[in-house]
């Protein structure tokens, strides 16, 4: 980008008895809209959508271009929530997120109550590894990826190892860390069903997102037909370890070579993804990556299938509480805890 710019001045003068003196050559800052204004001309950022606000410490404007309008939010906002955070928090500081259970443990290993994940804000509780490694000093050969739900996998393991046998009860996601918040406030519906749109939770798991592929292949049932036909229904899969959203897919494998288009539609509260657009035979597939609408209610369910996974009956459903309308239930008895 283009350095600030300076507007030149030349000051006609001399030093008492010096004849010989030459003009003094003075920069003279550019009023700041003047600056912006230069900045902004630059042919490698001059088709950009640009808003700009200054103001002084204390709040006083300044300089406004565009403020009262919308825009997306960069990547670079996210500088002002780590900050807090580094400042907030020590280096040292753990979250614990722990499940409970609330009720009556009988000898047999019943548990005749409800097992709760607490979640208390790890925004780690995925495949993801720490501390970060740039891409410069990773190892040549690259690692088998993490399973994303690797530590609710572990927690179901210790809740296994403590004794419990059966659950006459509930399990429940419970997300009462954050408030019920979950969408900044400019930010438009449509936003709402791609991953880097995930709503905040105080119970994240697999940085609350799916992954959704489409493949430039058929659709199944179609594998005999698209060897007659110039477009068939594509194959999508979605990756989800318990049955969350349910897929209805437009999507068509076309024979003619143009850029894939795949475009994804979800109603506020409905566990429906409609899918739909082309993608041309040999192409690479694509990867699109999916909100979780509620992550603690995804939580439950996930787990609770975890738990019938390693032999453990579960006769009641899965819940999520939430910080808005949220009633404590008092527990009679706590045994199992996992931390991460």
């Amino acid at each position: 980008m283009a350095a600030l710019a300076t507007a030149c001045a030349v000051v006609l003068g001399q030093t008492a008895g010096d004849a010989t003196a030459k003009p003094e050559v003075v920069s003279v800052p550019l009023p700041l809209a003047q600056q912006i204004a230069v900045l902004l001309a630059d042919p490698a950022v001059a088709r950009a959508h640009w808003g700009v606000v200054v103001t002084t410490l204390d709040g006083k404007p300044i300089y406004a271009l565009n403020e009262s309008q919308l825009f997306q939010p960069d990547s670079n906002a996210k500088l002002f929530t780590t900050a807090a955070a580094m400042a907030l928090l020590p280096p040292s500081h753990v979250f614990t997120t722990t499940v409970t259970g609330r009720g009556l443990f009988l000898e047999d290993g019943t548990l005749r109550g409800n097992l709760t994940l607490n979640g208390v804000g790890d925004a780690n509780l995925s495949g993801r590894d720490l501390p970060y490694i740039p891409p410069t000093l990773r190892p040549t050969s690259a690692p088998t990826a993490n399973d994303p739900l690797r530590y609710l996998e572990e927690m179901a393991d210790q809740v296994k190892a403590s004794g419990v046998k059966r659950v006459e009860g509930d399990i429940w996601g419970e997300d009462i860390h954050f408030d019920r918040e979950q969408y900044p406030s400019g930010w438009t519906m449509d936003d709402a069903v791609w991953g880097y749109a995930a709503p905040v939770s105080g119970l994240s798991v697999a940085d609350n997102e799916l992954k959704l592929t489409i493949y430039p292949a058929p659709a199944k049932g179609y594998e005999a037909v698209s060897r007659i036909v110039d477009n068939f229904p594509a194959l999508v899969k979605l990756d989800q370890a318990v049955p969350y959203y349910t897929v209805e897919s437009n999507v068509y494998c076309s024979a003619v070579k143009k850029p894939t288009f795949i475009q994804i539609e979800r109603t506020p509260g409905s566990h429906v993804l409609h899918v739909y657009g082309y993608i041309a035979e040999g192409a690479q597939p694509d990867v699109e990556e999916i909100a979780i609408d509620d992550p603690a209610a995804f939580a439950a369910l996930t787990f609770r299938q975890m738990l019938v996974d390693r032999g453990i009956p579960v006769t009641g459903t899965t819940e999520a509480s939430h910080a808005l309308g949220y009633s404590p239930r008092v527990p009679t008895a706590d045994f199992a805890t996992a931390a991460h």
